[in-house]
């Protein structure tokens, strides 16, 4: 019994040695109290965590895997007898932070143990992607090449094809699959003749042909042989590839070949090529440019045709540089003809191969001698015209057909700089000069270029915030019966202009006064001469003494209008001609004296004027003709009132208006007002319109006057109803003027 004891700890010995030596990392779990418990592990597992196992004995299962419920969950269910299948879980090893694919297996062993295998395969997995990967990279190669790719077996059926030669025939590739493929591609029963795929087949070898399909398009056929393990041909891999598109560059490119050759044979200027400046090739007409054979030519050095070395030398260096620069190179230079003649020559190369200089250079030569006397002759011209244009007093310059300036005369250049432009005008567009120009100045220039007929305008511009006025000629340059310039003649007609208009204002205001002083006086004569009537009728009659008194009132009141107007015609003729300086008056005490001057004009008249002021001076910006104003608003109110009391408020106060502090000066009457219409028009007319059939109503030149005063003090005159809505109540006549700080 002893014995039997022995063996049985030896066998239990041995298999936990099996259990720890086990690669598969193995995990030992038993049931305690509902709960699984870690008993045991192997070697390999411990290996994972790296000698650390020993700290998860005894763990629960449930805290070990709060994080994976799938695991917990076979757990449970392996302890409870169910049959769990192997399953691939990615599994996180906290404690070692690593994460790995694992194959895992889980065994109940009863009455309450679960043996776990944990399989390492991540590995597997990888090498599994890579492989997959490989494959579909494979696929897409296959799938995505333009060349026809067919699989067929020895007796032309198609195993595969890839997807370009599907789509060639519009078909997928089961419906290829075991067909014929004379049947797909040639539409045919039976095997073509001289079929690649039957020679090949035929003769054991791989085979390269070129073939044309009955679309007409041209393949590159590559018939290669597949074997099995014995070596035995089974089938082909077939290889299409479409070069209908590279035979038609050929067929184009041998075309172009020959209309080469042809343009070299026949061109009428000299062609030839050079390798390091010895001539290889000529054409006829580079043998008639410079008197020798080709037979003279070919072989020899370039310098041959040229007059001096230093010529030779020239070209060699600036047009060679050029090339290696540029690829191509264009000089002029002299070639001395057999016959010894001299000539102008165009000299343009270009290398044959850029990338290989030993290649040599292709070259034209142009005989450009009468061209160069012609320019010789056309550079004397224009030194003479444009030594023309640059005498001219008046701003000149010449544009081309794209509206680029060439040449600007000093007169030009000077008109520029009294602008404030720059003067580096020479090259740049009209518009890119004078960007302000309206779109109508392009429109005459088209005009001049199509119809070849000069055109004058005048344009009124403005340059930082100035008018300039400008009288412009623009006359056509032709060359060869077509318009190839176009001289453009500017003359500054600013002041000239502003001098019309002062003298146009100056007549239309002498007009206007005139018909002003006409319309007054006569009003004046008039009531003069009813008076005169008057008087006449009424000395006879003693009772009619009191009406003969107001006869003589009228007299007075009259002569005073008369003066009145004698004085603001005086006062007017000032304004206009002279600019009396303007500085800080105080303005009450003018006011004072206007007021008692009125006040002693009409001593039969009951005036009843009052100052209604917030303070007792007031300083304004004016002059001495700022009693005129006060004067003519008190006689006009006055003077336009049929009530026995007048009555005239003249109200004082501060107003300020767009950044300046105006004092407010309003006449307040009880006169016969005025009407909304005469409102508009009375202080609006502008003597610079006047027409002789329209004068003026509403105004005498007693109002003119103060509206002129006004204006040159930067002051503000208007009217109002002294009753807003009811003109008839009287009037209310607004002076602003500013303010003397």
């Amino acid at each position: 019994m002893l014995e039997n004891q022995q063996n049985l700890t030896d066998t239990e010995d041995q298999f936990k040695r099996v259990f720890k030596a086990l690669p598969t990392p193995t995990y030992i779990w038993r049931k305690f109290n509902n709960n699984l418990i870690l008993i045991d592990y192997n070697d390999a597992a411990d290996e994972i965590v790296k000698g650390n196992m020993k700290n998860f004995l005894g763990i629960r299962a449930t805290e070990l895997y709060k994080d994976n419920p799938q695991i917990l969950e076979d757990l449970v269910r392996c302890i409870n007898g169910e049959i769990i299948p192997s399953t691939e879980i990615l599994y996180k090893c906290k404690s070692v932070n690593i994460e790995k694919k694992l194959l895992v297996s889980y065994k109940f062993i009863p009455p309450d143990f679960i043996l776990v295998h944990t399989d390492d395969i991540t590995k597997q997995k990888e090498l599994e992607a890579s492989l997959k990967k490989s494959e579909r990279e494979k696929s897409i190669i296959f799938e995505n090449i333009p060349e026809f790719i067919v699989l067929q077996d020895d007796q032309h059926n198609i195993i595969w094809a890839n997807k370009a030669a599907c789509d060639y025939v519009a078909l997928p590739l089961e419906d290829l699959s075991g067909r014929k493929c004379y049947e797909i591609w040639h539409n045919r029963n039976k095997i073509i003749e001289n079929c690649p795929v039957d020679a090949a087949l035929s003769s054991g070898k791989a085979i390269i042909v070129e073939t044309t399909s009955p679309d007409g398009r041209t393949w590159n056929k590559r018939v290669f042989l597949v074997r099995d393990e014995n070596n035995k041909i089974v089938g082909v891999v077939e290889l299409n590839i479409d070069i209908t598109e590279r035979r038609n560059v050929e067929i184009a490119l041998k075309k172009k070949q020959n209309a080469l050759e042809s343009i070299f044979r026949a061109a009428p200027v000299g062609i030839g090529e050079v390798i390091n400046r010895v001539f290889t090739q000529v054409n006829d007409r580079f043998c008639d440019l410079v008197g020798y054979t080709r037979d003279e030519l070919i072989g020899k050095s370039a310098r041959m045709v040229y007059s001096t070395d230093k010529d030779y030398e020239f070209v060699g260096k600036v047009k060679y540089d050029l090339i290696k620069k540029y690829g191509t190179g264009t000089v002029e230079t002299r070639f001395l003809r057999k016959d010894g003649k001299m000539l102008d020559i165009l000299l343009s190369s270009a290398m044959n191969d850029i990338k290989d200089p030993l290649a040599g250079v292709t070259f034209t030569a142009l005989d450009i001698t009468d061209r160069k006397k012609a320019e010789e002759r056309l550079k004397e011209s224009e030194e003479q015209y444009r030594t023309s244009i640059n005498s001219l007093v008046e701003p000149i310059h010449v544009i081309d057909k794209n509206l680029k300036i060439i040449l600007a005369n000093p007169s030009f250049i000077q008109w520029l700089n009294l602008l404030g432009i720059k003067s580096d005008i020479v090259g740049k567009t009209v518009f890119e000069v004078f960007p302000f120009l309206p779109d109508k100045v392009r429109e005459e220039y088209e005009y001049v270029f199509k119809s070849e007929k000069s055109i004058h305008t005048e344009e009124s511009t403005y340059l930082n915030n100035e008018e300039f006025i400008t009288e412009t000629r623009k006359v056509p340059i032709l060359k060869e019966g077509k318009v190839d310039q176009i001289v453009t003649i500017v003359r500054d007609i600013t002041q000239r202009k502003k001098i019309e208009k002062q003298l146009k204002d100056a007549y239309n205001r002498m007009n206007l006064y005139k018909d002003l002083f006409t319309h007054d006086i006569n009003n004046i004569l008039q009531n003069l001469l009813s008076s005169i009537e008057l008087s006449k009728l009424f000395s006879t009659d003693p009772t009619k003494t009191e009406k003969i008194k107001e006869v003589s009132n009228v007299f007075s009141e009259q002569i005073i209008r008369g003066k009145k107007l004698v004085s603001n015609v005086q006062k007017l003729s000032e304004v206009e001609e002279n600019e009396t300086p303007i500085s800080s008056v105080e303005a009450s005490q003018v006011l004072t004296k206007a007021i008692e001057s009125v006040k002693g004009s009409f001593p039969n008249k009951t005036l009843n004027i009052q100052i209604e002021s917030f303070q007792e001076q007031y300083a304004v910006f004016a002059n001495d003709l700022l009693i005129n104003i006060f004067e003519n608003l008190l006689f006009n109110a006055i003077k336009h009132n049929i009530h026995k009391r007048i009555e005239i408020l003249i109200r004082i106060s501060r107003e300020f208006s767009n950044g300046t502090t105006f004092i407010k000066f309003e006449f307040l009457d009880n006169g016969v007002g005025i009407p909304d219409l005469m409102k508009e028009d009375i202080f609006s007319r502008d003597f610079s319109e006047y027409k002789k059939d329209k004068v003026p109503s509403g105004i005498g030149l007693g109002l003119l006057l103060v509206k002129r005063i006004v204006e040159t003090y930067s002051g503000i005159i208007k009217v109002e109803d002294k009753i807003k809505g009811d003109y008839s109540k009287g009037s209310n006549f607004i002076i602003l003027i500013p303010e003397a700080l």
